[in-house]
């Protein structure tokens, strides 16, 4: 059973979704550092959805999935901000009305670094996969025991484990794509519009997931 739910675990993260798009886009605008953040806020995220699930809160979800439906929509509007702040940048360069620079500096807060690890815990909190997996799925693999709490937090930590295992290798293949672009002299205006369509998939995603669920 053990050995199903890590093979679970792993299909539903390499599984193309709004987390590992996400991570993507991330590194492919802000670099591997950045990624590598975004995926410690992922990891958090999850965690905080097993630590709620160890707490018994999923009958409470499960009994109004409107609840579950705003968290979603909330995380297809951040995405969808962060998509238009990839575009801004990529077209700013195309008039010399707008200063790259001073949009650097006013977006200076979503380009720190606790903010790629807000992203992360708002991408993951929001995931319709995610949260699909747990509600529906996980239950399968805790079983019927009287320490349903405890069982809960060790595949949640099977879980935040397998993360890394999977989106390093995206990070480190996306970091490679980036690097080809500049070497190919195309400057980072087609890495932010890149990044900024991976993101806009992700918000289109998480919203059409988020629909058929609340449905």
């Amino acid at each position: 059973m053990l050995t199903l739910y890590i093979l679970s675990t792993f299909a539903l993260i390499i599984k193309p979704g709004p987390d590992i798009m996400c991570t993507i886009a991330t590194a492919l605008s802000d670099g591997r550092v950045a990624a590598a953040r975004f995926m410690c806020g992922l990891m958090a995220g999850s965690w905080i959805w097993f630590c709620l699930l160890a707490a018994g809160v999923a009958p409470f979800f499960s009994s109004h999935p409107r609840i579950v439906f705003t968290i979603q929509l909330a995380g297809v509007f951040y995405m969808a901000y962060l998509a238009f702040l990839s575009f801004r940048e990529c077209f700013a360069g195309k008039s010399g009305a707008i200063d790259v620079k001073r949009i650097d500096n006013v977006d200076n807060a979503v380009k720190s670094s606790s903010s790629y690890i807000i992203r992360g815990i708002a991408m993951s909190m929001s995931n319709p996969l995610l949260i699909l997996f747990l509600m529906a799925f996980l239950p399968s693999f805790i079983g019927e025991t009287d320490h349903v709490a405890f069982k809960t937090l060790f595949l949640g930590a099977i879980f935040i484990i397998v993360i890394p295992c999977v989106h390093i290798p995206a990070i480190l293949a996306s970091e490679w794509i980036k690097k080809h672009f500049e070497t190919a002299g195309r400057g980072g205006r087609r890495i932010k519009f890149v990044s900024g369509i991976v993101l806009l998939l992700a918000a289109l995603l998480v919203f059409a997931k988020a629909l058929s669920t609340v449905r």
